[in-house]
């Protein structure tokens, strides 16, 4: 009985629920998160969430009385998910660029959010064995210094390690040091790190970052500290947790002027969700390039207890 309490009281809720998803999705496109009153709605209601929500909605069967099938409440909300799930297709389709191949390769670069684990996590190991990338960066690691830093210098020779302020760490198969770092607001960072890879000629700049989720207010401010910091220098790699979708207003200059390792990948048709624990929510965590490189492979997977995927990208030139 108490059961079919609750779901009468949850089917006279679901039109005020079937209305916010409505304005949520205005909001969404009209505004997107450059308004500190749809932000919040931009970045907790992406598309996939947005289509389990009116999944929910047609599994309540809330109308009732006369029941047409086209025109019954729960008609309306499978082709609302129909809909969301269209829109995500489009959106993910119109995020990404076609670009003309490189002439050679380039540097693989790794990241992972690892999620202040109390040691190297096994899969980490396993990855940098697996992929090798030129660069492996990690946020949340700052549990993991000393000892840490000792197990992933014996076990991958090669590499130079480098614990940095704000919990970032970062691994370079040649030669590495922190030339600048410098906090922001809301917990975050944004560092550089300069670098000589040992099969690539020249210096290079990875720019590191770990924006905080926290409050949930337009990210344009924080990323734009970001994007001047990174410059407009060739041979440069940012990558880290931005905690903020590709499909932000606060990206819309950085694709003009960067490439991104997912979205403009011609190898990579997946989703470009990195958040979380697999399910593909939100696309959080990124790895962009200057305009002299360019993204020709890209992967990404999940390991258990790690709600972040890991990102890579090996790039040309």
């Amino acid at each position: 009985m108490r059961i079919e309490k609750v779901l009468r009281l949850l089917r006279r809720l679901s039109p005020f629920v079937a209305g916010l998803l409505f304005i949520a999705l205005l909001f969404r496109f009209v505004w997107r998160d450059t308004l500190f009153f749809t932000a919040p709605a931009f970045y907790a209601l992406p598309l996939p969430l947005h289509a389990a929500g009116w999944l929910w909605l047609a599994a309540l069967n809330w109308k009732t009385g006369p029941r047409k099938a086209l025109l019954s409440a729960r008609a309306i909300s499978l082709g609302m998910v129909i809909l969301m799930l269209g829109l995500w297709v489009a959106e993910t389709k119109l995020l990404s660029r076609q670009l003309p191949p490189p002439a050679s390769n380039g540097p693989r670069i790794f990241f992972w959010n690892i999620g202040h684990t109390h040691k190297v996590p096994d899969a980490v190991h396993e990855l940098l064995d697996e992929l090798s990338p030129d660069v492996a960066a990690f946020a949340e690691a700052e549990n993991i210094r000393g000892d840490g830093e000792r197990a992933l210098e014996s076990r991958h020779p090669g590499y130079e390690v480098h614990a940095l302020p704000a919990g970032m760490l970062c691994m370079v198969k040649g030669k590495a040091s922190l030339a600048s770092s410098r906090g922001l607001p809301q917990s975050s960072v944004v560092q550089i790190v300069s670098a000589r890879f040992a099969r690539f000629e020249g210096e290079w700049r990875i720019c590191l970052t770990d924006i905080g989720p926290m409050p949930p207010l337009p990210r344009e401010p924080l990323l734009s500290e970001v994007y001047k910091t990174a410059g407009s220098h060739s041979r440069t790699i940012i990558l880290g947790d931005f905690n903020t979708p590709l499909g932000s207003a606060a990206f819309d200059k950085w694709r003009d002027a960067f490439h991104h390792g997912f979205a403009d990948c011609s190898a990579w048709h997946g989703p470009l969700e990195t958040w979380a624990f697999g399910v593909p929510i939100l696309a959080i965590d990124h790895i962009w390039m200057s305009p002299d490189l360019v993204p020709v492979r890209a992967q990404k997977g999940t390991r258990f207890g790690q709600d972040h995927s890991w990102i890579m990208v090996e790039c040309g030139m």
